[in-house]
């Protein structure tokens, strides 16, 4: 099929743009129009900022991150759900990468947009701590009293857990679905699964505590 000219479906015109896949056109009447015309091309991989290195997804414990292919000689790993971290730029273009939120969760978008349209999706949120309410993934939070989790659909969504707080609702082990219960070791705060020692999932409450503050 050769590359279409205006948009075959509604006639407006088209213009290059990057997915997670790689290059297509896009119809310029999105999102009424969702017509894509795959071009066969590989998108550019996102470099590590410190050695220059291909950045590999991969999954952790606090979800899925991008870390660099040169591990161990270069630790460099990116999650967009910490704060103070090197950025990434853009493969095409060289500006800086922001984080943004689209209809369907969050990706890297480049700086320089509308000029460059690069995008990265950053993935599905399998193995986060999800909302009893919505599903949808829980992220920790800061706000006048403290740390907690709050539901990634918000404002749509208020649902918070409070660390501190005993009589709430329950949130539950992505791993194998039984209550998470508030528990304390000699490095802190932790929640872990009720369902131990048949499933050894905890979320460590201190330590995301640390690497935020980095």
């Amino acid at each position: 099929m050769s590359q279409p000219e205006k948009c075959p479906e509604c006639g407006k015109s088209l213009e290059v743009r990057y997915s997670k896949k790689g290059k297509f056109l896009g119809c310029t009447g999105y999102p009424e129009c969702r017509y894509t015309f795959d071009l066969g091309e590989e998108k550019e991989a996102l470099k590590c900022p410190k050695c220059g290195k291909d950045l590999t997804e991969r999954k952790g414990k606090y979800g899925n991150f991008l870390g660099c292919s040169g591990y161990p000689d270069c630790s460099f790993a990116f999650n967009y759900r910490f704060e103070k971290q090197d950025p990434l730029l853009c493969p095409v273009c060289k500006k800086e990468l922001e984080i943004r939120t689209g209809k369907y969760g969050k990706f890297l978008g480049c700086s320089g947009f509308p000029e460059c349209k690069y995008t990265y999706d950053l993935g599905t949120e399998e193995g986060l701590l999800k909302c009893p309410h919505c599903r949808k993934a829980l992220f920790l939070r800061e706000g006048k009293y403290g740390k907690f989790l709050g539901c990634s659909g918000y404002p749509e969504c208020k649902f918070v857990y409070n660390f501190d707080k005993e009589d709430q609702e329950k949130i539950f082990c992505p791993e194998c679905g039984k209550e998470l219960a508030v528990k304390t070791s000699k490095y802190g705060k932790f929640l872990g699964c009720r369902g131990y020692p048949d499933c050894n999932y905890t979320f460590n409450i201190e330590r995301l505590k640390k690497i935020e503050s980095k």
